[in-house]
């Protein structure tokens, strides 16, 4: 492209960023510098999600400081990104700089606050954010949705993660059922996480992920079922 004089677009350096690995990173900052695309929306938070991608949080913080005009994916890229690279208290802060910004609140940018709330623990900020999501319509959405599962699991307040399960269950996938056992497993709930392991196995839903089988058996350790857990295991 620069061979023959056409300069690259937004576009360009956000197929770029998505395409190189972890090792060509600095070239890619370079190209968008170059191009001088590094503050818009697009290419902005396809850098944001490529500094996240790499475990790189205060560049993250960094770029979307940057950003002159933030638009839904800025803020999803750099809520989701901060909140996978346990920086929680930086993703509730760009999740309220994005309520102050009155930038209109997607799936993705829920499901990054609730996820760094459940980094927090604090039931009080979820109920927070879901209030949120239920005033912009979000809590309709399948990944909203899991990541309320998440926290209300790690809250301890299984009830609510299992209506919101009960909500979605026509649209639950693989993910949505190991989260919902996920939160059944450390309160030791062993024939509630059974039941939804069973549904996976048994009805022929989904294939079981690794993941999958490790929060059953942790839920049958928790409960104190050794031969359980022992015959899990070599099922496995």
């Amino acid at each position: 492209m620069f061979r023959f004089r056409a300069l690259p677009n937004h576009g360009t350096v956000s197929c770029l960023l998505k395409t190189f690995s972890s090792s060509s990173f600095s070239f890619c900052l370079r190209l968008s510098l170059k191009v001088s695309l590094s503050s818009f929306p697009i290419s902005s938070s396809a850098l944001v999600h490529f500094y996240a991608t790499n475990s790189l949080p205060d560049n993250v913080l960094k770029v979307f400081n940057e950003i002159r005009h933030r638009n839904e994916y800025s803020y999803a890229a750099a809520n989701v990104g901060l909140a996978q690279n346990d920086r929680p208290i930086d993703a509730i802060r760009v999740f309220k700089i994005n309520q102050n910004d009155r930038v209109p609140s997607t799936a993705y940018i829920v499901s990054g606050a609730l996820c760094a709330a459940a980094h927090l623990a604090t039931l009080q900020l979820t109920r927070v954010i879901h209030s949120h999501a239920i005033v912009t319509g979000t809590d309709y959405d399948i990944v909203a949705g899991t990541a309320l599962i998440v926290v209300c699991g790690k809250s301890g307040v299984v009830i609510d993660a299992q209506k919101t399960f009960d909500w979605f269950i026509a649209d639950s996938c693989l993910v949505t059922r190991t989260e919902m056992m996920g939160a059944y497993a450390p309160q030791g709930y062993v024939e509630s996480a059974r039941q939804h392991f069973d549904e996976i196995v048994f009805r022929k839903y989904f294939v079981p992920s690794e993941c999958t089988f490790l929060v059953i058996l942790t839920a049958c350790s928790n409960a104190g079922q050794v031969d359980e857990t022992t015959r899990l295991w070599l099922e496995i």
